[in-house]
């Protein structure tokens, strides 16, 4: 299991209209857990487990990201052979997930998030408080 407080949801995400509720999660945490390397090992089995879903709307989930050109996805297999070792994720396009929730610089007004001009920061305690339920 990732060892994790929770997930940013991107602003970016939130308002893609191209992706459903379930697409927005999975892709946010696939950018979280790509945010050092730009690429991640993540099976249906840890998705299903992380979102309390079967194991197979884990596969549908990750196959319609990778339809819509969110994802690449590269598999290793073990040596001389078909039996796959880890399927990697690697997100297709660059989203800002700050490694350091004291740069997350955004509010919310009119039901949208945006990037506020004069970027207020927000202390990591601040965010802690809210998240640490």
């Amino acid at each position: 299991m990732i060892d994790y407080k929770g997930i940013w949801i991107p602003a970016e995400v939130v308002e893609d209209s191209n992706l459903n509720l379930q697409e927005k999660l999975l892709y946010s945490l696939i950018l979280f857990m790509c945010r050092n390397n730009n690429e991640c090992y993540c099976s249906n089995s840890t998705i299903s487990e992380i979102f309390s879903i079967p194991i197979n709307s884990a596969s549908r989930l990750i196959l319609s990201l990778k339809n819509k050109k969110y994802i690449n996805i590269k598999m290793q297999y073990f040596e001389n052979s078909k039996k796959i070792q880890a399927r990697i994720i690697e997100p297709l396009q660059y989203i800002s997930i700050h490694k350091n929730v004291d740069e997350i610089k955004y509010y919310k007004n009119n039901n949208k998030i945006k990037k506020y001009e004069n970027e207020i920061l927000y202390s990591k305690d601040d965010l802690e408080m809210l998240y640490d339920n």
